[in-house]
């Protein structure tokens, strides 16, 4: 492999790297943001009042996402509130799953914002569903970081094997 192959490979591998670390950077706010409804939100018991998938018309056909109404004590008072499940989907079965998970009469630990409390999330705490979105912001980012690695060591062994040879002028 040509020297100048080497540094090529280096420069791809280097922008990956670049990808691997704006992804990151765009997985930390949420990060941060789920820690800070874990740490500063109040937790309480909620029943699930109804729960349903409902049908979006968009304009390249239709999504569907799951709605569900919770009530929850805060005080002397109930609070009610609508939630959706924020990953609408242009599959039926993907909304008809969170309804599934969160059936009409069940009860379910939510967060409310207590500055807010019509900010409701569903069961918080330190799981996969409560922290989808940064985990696969993550994912994507590592992936780059896999690409940039396998790369840099390409050009890495490409440099090894080019010390011990010398090019004609």
């Amino acid at each position: 492999m040509k020297p100048d192959t080497s540094a090529m490979l280096k420069v791809i591998a280097f922008g990956f790297f670049l990808l691997f670390l704006i992804f990151i950077g765009l997985a930390t706010p949420f990060y941060v943001r789920q820690r800070t409804i874990l740490k500063n939100w109040i937790q309480t018991e909620a029943r699930i009042q109804s729960s349903q998938v409902v049908s979006i018309p968009e304009k390249h056909g239709t999504s569907y996402d799951a709605r569900m109404v919770i009530q929850f004590r805060l005080g002397g008072d109930v609070q009610t509130v609508l939630i959706a499940s924020s990953y609408p989907s242009r599959f039926r079965s993907h909304a008809q799953q969170w309804v599934e998970r969160y059936p009409a009469g069940s009860t379910v630990t939510v967060a409310y914002n207590p500055l807010d409390p019509t900010q409701v999330r569903l069961d918080p705490g330190y799981n996969r569903y409560f922290f989808a979105a940064p985990l696969l912001i993550t994912e994507v980012g590592l992936g780059f970081a896999l690409i940039a690695a396998v790369f840099y060591f390409i050009a890495r062994s490409a440099d090894r094997r080019n010390r011990g040879v010398t090019t004609p002028d």
